[in-house]
This record gives C-alpha cells, structure tokens and sequence, in this order.
C-alpha cells in the first residue's frame, strides 16, 4: 500500500527538480511513497530528465503550461496515497521530513492540513510557510508597514502570523503549497484544488475549504526543507506579480462575497497594495540602476563572484565569467570538499570572508544534495546567495 503520494509540478527548473528528487528518495526507507511529477511543457529537457534518472516516477507531460492548480489536480485524481504532499520542484527535503510529519498526522487525530518549516537557503524562515486568512485590517497592517514595524504584535502581525514562536508547533488559518502535505479522506472531502487560480492563491484556498469542514491547519517546525524562493515562479509565462494580485482578489470573492463591506474593503486594500507595489518596484529599478552605473567606475564596490562547487576546467570557468561579468570565480574540486572542506567551517567560511563570494553555485550531478546541505549550515548567517547551475554533461 502506497503510505505517501508526492506531487510536483514542474516548469522549466530542471536542475532544481532533479535536486528536489534526489532528496526524495534519500529520506526514511520504511516510507512506501509515489512520486508523481507533472511537467508543464518545460523547453528545457525537464522530462527527458526524470525519464532518463528517476524511472520509478510516475511522469505526466502536459503539451501546454495549464498552471499550478491544474497541474496538481491532474496528479491528485491519480495519486493512491494514504497522505498527499504538494511540493514545490525548487526545494530540498531533509532525510526525516517525510517520516517526522507522517508520525505528527498520526498522533494528531484533527490534523487535516500541515506543513514543516520552510527555510531559504540561507537558513532564514520564509514567512509565507504560515498565513492568516485576509481581513481588511490584516490587509492595511500590511500595506502601512505595521506588521513589519510590530512583528511580534498579535494585532499587526496578522498577515505572516510573525507573533508566533516560529520554534513552536501552532494551530493556523494556511499553509504554503510549497510544502502541504494532508490527508487522503480529507482531500476527498474538500476535492480539488480551485483551476481558477493560475499559480498563487490555490494553496490558501484549499486551507480555507480544509478549515470550513472543521479539520485543523497545522505547522510543525519539528523538520524543515530549504526553498529556492522563486526559481520555479520565476520561469511562468505570465507576470508574476499581477496573478498574485489576481489571486488575492478571486480569493474575496469566492470566500466574502455575501459580506459586502467586508468584500469592498478587503478589494480596496489589494487595490492599493498593488498601486504601491508597482511604485515601489519603479523606485528599486531606477535604484538599481544607478547602483550598477557607480560600480561601473569604482572598482572596490564591484559585486563579487561565486563559488563554483565543482570539478570546473578553465573553460567552464570562463564561460561562467563571461556570463555574470566577473573574474571573481573560486573552483572548489568535490575531492577537496570530501577530504578536508566540508568537514572544515573555517576553510569555506575564510573562502567567502577573503575573495567577498556573495553566490554560491551548486552542480548537483558532481555534488551530492546531502553535501549542498551541508554547506548552507556551514555558512549560516553568512549574505549568501544561492543558486543551482547546469552540470557540464547538460549542456553539451
């Protein structure tokens, strides 16, 4: 019997979904899981991957990118799991995630939903991994900053539920879909996710439902995955921001409509969280830009390079060089991380410290998800970011 069916959905992030599935099938043996990915017509040989590496997975392939909800849907109604988990194809699962939240479902008997602790790479919490349900105050606590400038108020702090001990296991209104695991009898009471939302606003919905038949919304922080925040995202056709907006709304709508004050305010506030948003993101550009110009002609305050975690020759090096426009790049052979590196926080940490590395480039097919991990605890606290780049196999 399938104890745990695990859905992804997956967009043009190959070296991200091969990494997410690597992890996946390192965690606790005595789990009898189904991975089942569902690929949105990604260009990028996302398929052929998981066809050519990871036979067991059940893999869809969908000729046209029909969205985050759609895509899980068309997994949900074939998964035969006791357990479901929607996950995001940019992430990292620790080797007890899984087994840790099958053992909490099964000691909490009125758990419908839950989900872990949800980290970015630099081991920083990302705050959307607990959510409360949008109010029109929740909605203008937001928007003048007071949930921001007041975190730990129960009153302002609403809208990422940030008063709450993040350490600390906690009954709340929704779950990210980066990582929402629930129960079989429970989804088959609540049905599908909602196709109306494109790629945000599904996850909060489903807990809305989850909630409406009195089942609780847990979040257990007992385990953790790492999320690369917006790599999958990233890569969608449609303007990310706009939908997020287009969600919130269709979200009032479906939930508030027959409460027409509520209705009117909550759509007011969204209205004008997106007229600042845009304001903002206008002002960071033009800021942006003038940054790039000043470090165009003073050289100290130029961005540093990367390091690049791999058995790298020259002329991969200088393809990376010409790419991101810095001769800043450190080549840490997989042997030398192996024998002393890894083992050692002072050598990466004095590497970062002396050559000002603010990236670090991870190949997943010369270094192992466990030793990737590894790596983000050693440099924990450390401005670092992130990324996964193709392995020199993928790109001949």
């Amino acid at each position: 019997m399938i104890e745990l069916s695990i859905i992804i959905v997956n967009f043009n992030v190959k070296e991200y979904l091969r990494n997410t599935l690597l992890s996946l099938y390192e965690t606790d043996k005595r789990i009898n899981i189904e991975v089942i990915v569902v690929d949105n017509a990604s260009t990028d040989q996302s398929a052929d991957m998981v066809r050519k590496e990871f036979p067991d997975v059940i893999l869809i392939e969908n000729k046209i990118n029909i969205g985050f909800a759609k895509g899980n849907n068309i997994a949900l109604k074939k998964c035969s799991g006791k357990y479901i988990l929607l996950i995001n194809p940019d992430t990292i699962v620790r080797k007890d995630t899984l087994s840790k939240m099958i053992d909490f479902f099964k000691i909490t008997p009125d758990c419908g939903a839950a989900g872990c602790k949800v980290l970015n790479p630099d081991k920083s919490l990302q705050l959307a991994c607990r959510r409360g349900f949008p109010t029109p105050f929740t909605a203008f606590s937001k928007l003048t900053g007071l949930s921001i400038l007041f975190p730990n108020s129960r009153l302002f702090g609403r809208y990422n539920l940030t008063y709450l001990d993040p350490e600390k296991i906690n009954v709340v209104d929704a779950i990210s879909g980066s990582f929402m695991m629930i129960r079989r009898n429970v989804y088959e009471q609540v049905g599908i996710l909602d196709e109306d939302f494109f790629l945000y606003g599904e996850d909060i919905d489903w807990c809305y439902r989850i909630k409406q038949k009195e089942w609780k919304i847990y979040y257990y922080p007992e385990t953790e995955i790492i999320h690369f925040k917006g790599k999958s995202s990233g890569k969608c056709p449609v303007n990310a921001e706009k939908e997020f907006y287009r969600s919130m709304v269709l979200f009032v709508e479906k939930h508030y409509n027959n409460k027409i004050y509520l209705l009117w305010m909550l759509k007011f506030s969204i209205k004008l969280i997106k007229t600042l948003s845009f304001v903002k993101n206008a002002v960071k550009k033009y800021i942006i830009k003038g940054i790039r110009f000043i470090t165009n002609y003073i050289p100290f305050l130029k961005k540093a390079g990367g390091i690049l975690l791999i058995n790298s020759d020259e002329k991969e090096i200088n393809i990376y060089n010409s790419l991101n426009k810095t001769n800043n790049i450190i080549s840490i052979p997989r042997n030398n991380l192996n024998n002393d590196g890894i083992n050692n926080e002072n050598i990466i940490r004095k590497i970062i410290r002396e050559k000002r590395i603010n990236e670090i480039q991870f190949t997943p097919a010369n270094l192992r998800y466990d030793d990737m991990v590894k790596i983000m605890d050693i440099c924990d606290g450390l401005p670092i970011n992130y990324n996964i780049m193709p392995s020199k196999s993928n790109n001949n």
